[in-house]
Parts: C-alpha cells; sequence; structure tokens
C-alpha cells in the first residue's frame, strides 16, 4: 500500500467504441505531500481489466413463396428483421431473388447498415441472413373419373366417363377406366394413365416439361334400397343423399395414385379408405 502522505493519481488510458476487446490500461504517478514524484520508488504490479462492446444481434430473413410454372419470374421482396438496430441506424434491404424455370433457389439478398449521415455502420451488428425459398412447381393436369350409384339388381356398375383440366392442346390422354362394383358397397371408380400422346407424332412421351399428371378417382356405390339409406318410409334423407330426391347423392372420395386420399367435400357416414 501506499505510505503516509503519499498519493496515486490514475488516468484511464484506453476506450472502446466498436465492437470488440481491449485492456482496460491506465497510466499511475505516485506523489508525496510536496508534489514530487515518486513512483519509482514502488513496485506496482497491473492488472488490467477488459473492457468489451458486443454487436447488435440482428437476423434478416426474407419469406418463401410458390407458384405453378407460367413462364414468368417468381419473386418476393418481403422480408422480417428480428432485432433492433440503434435509432439513429437505417436497415437496408435489396431483395433480388428470383425463379422462372420449375425448381427452386434462395431468395437471396444483399442488406447495409447506414447512419443518418449515409455512413456504413455494419461493423456494429452480427447480422445472420436467412434467405427464404423460390419455389416454381409443374402445372397440374387433373384426370378426374366420373362418379356413379344405383340401387343394387345383380348387374355390375361401371361408369367410364372421365374429365381432364389443364392438359395442352397438342397432346391426348390414354385413359382406362377399370372401376367396377356388383354387391351392395363403395369403390373408387380407379383407371388406369397408360401413357400421354404427342398429337403431332402420335407417339408416348416419356414426360410433360411443365405438367405434371394428377389422377382423382371418383366412387362407384351400390345400395339396397332406398329405405336402406333412408328414414324407412322410400324418403331419401340419411348420410349422404339429398332429401326429399330420388337419386343416391355419393360424395366424390378423391385419391391422387400415391394413396394420399382427401375429400372435395364435407363426407358423412363412416367410409374406409
Amino acid at each position: 500500500g501506499l505510505q503516509e502522505n503519499h498519493e496515486a493519481k490514475v488516468v484511464f488510458l484506453n476506450e472502446i467504441v466498436k465492437p470488440g476487446t481491449i485492456n482496460n490500461t491506465i497510466s499511475l504517478k505516485i506523489f508525496d505531500e510536496y508534489g514530487n514524484v515518486l513512483t519509482d520508488y514502488y513496485d506496482v504490479i497491473y492488472e488490467y481489466g477488459i473492457l468489451e462492446i458486443l454487436p447488435i444481434v440482428l437476423q434478416i430473413e426474407t419469406e418463401s413463396d410458390k407458384k405453378e410454372y407460367d413462364g414468368t419470374p417468381l419473386t418476393n421482396s418481403n422480408y422480417v428483421i428480428e432485432g433492433t438496430p440503434l435509432s439513429n441506424h437505417f436497415v437496408i434491404v435489396n431483395v433480388f431473388g428470383s425463379q422462372t424455370e420449375i425448381g427452386s433457389s434462395n431468395n437471396d439478398f444483399s442488406y447495409q447498415i447506414l447512419d443518418e449521415n449515409g455512413v456504413d455502420v455494419s461493423y456494429g451488428y452480427d447480422v445472420t441472413t436467412k434467405p427464404g425459398i423460390l419455389q416454381v412447381h409443374k402445372i397440374k393436369v387433373y384426370i378426374i373419373t366420373s362418379s356413379a350409384q344405383k340401387i343394387y339388381d345383380g348387374e355390375p356398375l361401371t361408369c367410364h366417363e372421365y374429365t381432364v383440366e389443364n392438359l395442352p392442346e397438342q397432346y391426348k390422354e390414354d385413359v382406362d377406366v377399370i372401376g367396377t362394383i356388383t354387391d351392395v358397397g363403395f369403390v373408387y371408380n380407379d383407371a388406369i394413365l397408360n401413357g400421354i400422346i404427342d398429337i403431332n407424332t402420335n407417339q408416348y412421351v416419356d414426360e410433360l416439361p411443365y405438367h405434371e399428371i394428377v389422377l382423382e378417382f371418383g366412387s362407384l356405390q351400390v345400395i339396397e334400397s332406398f329405405d336402406s339409406a333412408g328414414g324407412g318410409d322410400g324418403s331419401i334423407d340419411g348420410p349422404g343423399f339429398n332429401e326429399g330426391e330420388g337419386v343416391v347423392t355419393v360424395l366424390e372420395v378423391l385419391a391422387y395414385v400415391t394413396s394420399t386420399v382427401y375429400l372435395r367435400e364435407r363426407s358423412f357416414g363412416d367410409y374406409t379408405l
């Protein structure tokens, strides 16, 4: 310690403004009561503290987006910034991601952080960038088999009708609808897609460049009688029927050939898929 009537004067030498760390160094002099410097008569051991400034943490994330192919670029300029810059600092984001062809890519962007004078102050921030994904999908071509229903008569119920949506005019489909049911019950009106034919060459094509085929199956249903479906008086008011009509309304159960099953409209009654 200091001897009586001796005084130490300390001057702090370092300061820090930008993120980082430095030693908190000092200059020290020891005086007696007459102002004489006596520092050299002391064995001074210095232990410096650490001055540290942490950067402000920000995350910049652009939105993801998707659409079916239409030959035009898919873009999305929306973004979200997590974290809060200083009140006189401004984050400027330029989103330039774009996807035109079928496939996906990052919704890329660049950024600057400027102060009110337009000076780059990005050094004060720890920024994580998270680009979204832009996806362009093939156009779905739907081949949808029709539905049919009847009262049991011992004969097979079939319906070979189907509709096609979104198939380009230069192509035609080769489809066999094979669904059939004879006994009381319910089945999908299954179909087999033999292929897609190019009308210009009359040849099957291996793949459509901008389209994908989706098979959706209607339903075939045979019931015992209207009475069995209704309230016993011949009316049709049970689940799956239109009240007061003399026909059975079968809810269209649709299924992708990948076995993903969903309902086109609200389902009534119990069905096993």
